[in-house]
C-alpha cells in the first residue's frame, strides 16, 4: 500500500511538473546524465535482486542498502533539472516533491527493514553492520563487500519489470523534449495534439508523421517498446510463478 501511494504521488507530481516546465537545451542536456545514471543503477540492481527468496549483499547492495531508491532519486533529480528549475514554479514543485518523497521513502525503508529482519534474522543484522548506509553509496563499503562483483541476470531484470520502468522514464524525457520543441506555455499540449492528428496514419499522412518532428516517431516507438517489454515481463513472471520448486 505504501509503495503504491509513493508511486502515485510521484506520477501526480511529475504530471504537474509538465504543466509548469519550461525546458531549454542546457537544462535538458544537464538533466539527461542524471536520468541515465539513475536508470543504469536501477537496471543493474533489478538484475541481481531476488525478492524475498534470497538476501543479496554484493553488487549494488554492497554500495548501500537501497540502491534502487538511490537510482530513482538520481533519475527524478534529472527530470527536475531537465524541466528547468530556474523557473520558480518548477523549483516549488521540486521542493514539494522532495518533502513528500522523503516522508514516503523513510517510512517504506523502515517497513522493509523490519520485514527483512523478520525473514533473514541474523544474516540481515550482519549485512546492516557491514553496509551501514541506507541510501547514499559508499566506495569503502563497496570495496569491502564485493561491490564490483555483479551477477546480473536478464531474466531477473524482466521479472522485476525494470525495462518498462526505464522506457516510462524515457517517455517523460520525450515529453520534455516535445515541450521544448513547441516553445512551452499552456498551449504546447494543444500544439502536440494538433500535429499528432494532422500527421498521423489515421489522417493518411504517414510521411508527415515521420518527418515533421522527430518527437512524434520517438514517442510512438517508445509506446510500442513499452508494450513489448511489458508482454515479455508478464510472461517471465508467469513462468517463474508456475515453475516447480526444486529447493
Amino acid at each position: 500500500m505504501l509503495r503504491r501511494q509513493r508511486s502515485r504521488a510521484r506520477r501526480i507530481t511529475i504530471l504537474v511538473l509538465f504543466v509548469l516546465a519550461a525546458p531549454t537545451p542546457p537544462s535538458l542536456l544537464t538533466g539527461l546524465p542524471f536520468i541515465l545514471v539513475g536508470w543504469l543503477i536501477n537496471t543493474i540492481t533489478y538484475g541481481v535482486l531476488v525478492k524475498k527468496r534470497r538476501l543479496v549483499t554484493d553488487g549494488p547492495y554492497a554500495w548501500c542498502r537501497n540502491p534502487f531508491y538511490f537510482g530513482t532519486l538520481l533519475s527524478d533529480v534529472g527530470i527536475f533539472i531537465a524541466a528547468n528549475p530556474l523557473r520558480l514554479q518548477v523549483a516549488i514543485a521540486a521542493a514539494v516533491y522532495a518533502v513528500v518523497q522523503t516522508i514516503f521513502y523513510w517510512q517504506q525503508i523502515r517497513r522493509e527493514e523490519r520485514d527483512l529482519l523478520r525473514i533473514h534474522g541474523d544474516a540481515y543484522r550482519d549485512y546492516c553492520a557491514r553496509v551501514p548506509n541506507r541510501l547514499l553509496p559508499s566506495i569503502r563499503s563497496a570495496l569491502r563487500n564485493g561491490g564490483f562483483r555483479i551477477r546480473w541476470s536478464f531474466q531477473l531484470a524482466l521479472q522485476n519489470r525494470v525495462f518498462t520502468r526505464f522506457v516510462g522514464t524515457a517517455q517523460w524525457v520525450t515529453f520534455l523534449w516535445g515541450l521544448y520543441l513547441w516553445g512551452g506555455g499552456r498551449l504546447w499540449l494543444a500544439k502536440a495534439a494538433y500535429l499528432c492528428l494532422t500527421a498521423s496514419p489515421v489522417a493518411g499522412n504517414l510521411n508527415a508523421l515521420l518527418s515533421a518532428k522527430p518527437f512524434l516517431p520517438t514517442l510512438v516507438a517508445g509506446i510500442l517498446l513499452w508494450f513489448m517489454f511489458r508482454i515479455a515481463e508478464e510472461a517471465s513472471r508467469e513462468e517463474t510463478n508456475t515453475a516447480p520448486d526444486c529447493a
